[in-house]
């Protein structure tokens, strides 16, 4: 029997399903973080250059800045809890995890939309559509993290629902605080 070489599209694809054993198919370098998070950085570049080129500077550096402390966030707010409750040894294989399974995330949220507009075209009613494409897609987002958090820091299911919540909690907190700030500014 041959040993397969580890894969991030197959650790992607059975943390897609829930199979926590995926976790093990990903590195735990530190250049493996930032290749897991190149992509993600990409496209607010992208969008900044666009902005530089129209001429507004000061929304592409804010849009690019907001970008960034979006996408560092929840390594940050996961690895001080990895670290509180004593399980930084694999805080760094949940963080490469995360930001890869971000990916698995996003196709299950276009999947529920191409099935919400299936469901509209048939006759189903917005509302009730909109309600279970909301929950599908929290529920899911969750199922993913949660498997992975549970198989990465060698915690409980029920530890890692309290772990995800925490890190997306205060990660919203840290990227909207200064939204915050500024519209109250703005209005003084």
């Amino acid at each position: 029997m041959t040993e397969t070489k580890p894969s991030i599209l197959r650790g992607m694809g059975q943390l897609a399903r829930l199979r926590g054993a995926g976790i093990t198919q990903f590195p735990t370098t530190r250049q493996a973080f930032f290749n897991s998070l190149a992509p993600w950085l990409a496209l607010p570049l992208v969008g900044g250059v666009m902005l530089l080129l129209g001429g507004q500077f000061q929304a592409a550096i804010g849009n690019l800045l907001f970008a960034i402390v979006a996408l560092l966030a929840p390594a940050v707010v996961s690895h001080a809890l990895a670290r509180w409750w004593g399980r930084e040894a694999g805080w760094l294989r949940y963080a490469i995890a995360f930001n890869w399974c971000q990916w698995v995330i996003t196709a299950g949220g276009l999947t529920g939309l191409l099935l919400g507009e299936i469901a509209l075209q048939i006759g189903m009613p917005r509302n009730a559509v909109l309600i279970v494409l909301s929950l599908g897609f929290m529920g899911y987002a969750m199922a993913v993290q949660s498997t992975l958090a549970s198989f990465a820091l060698a915690i409980t299911k029920l530890r890692a629902v309290g772990f995800i919540i925490m890190v997306n909690l205060v990660s919203l907190l840290l990227v909207l605080l200064p939204m915050l700030g500024r519209a109250g500014g703005a209005g003084g």
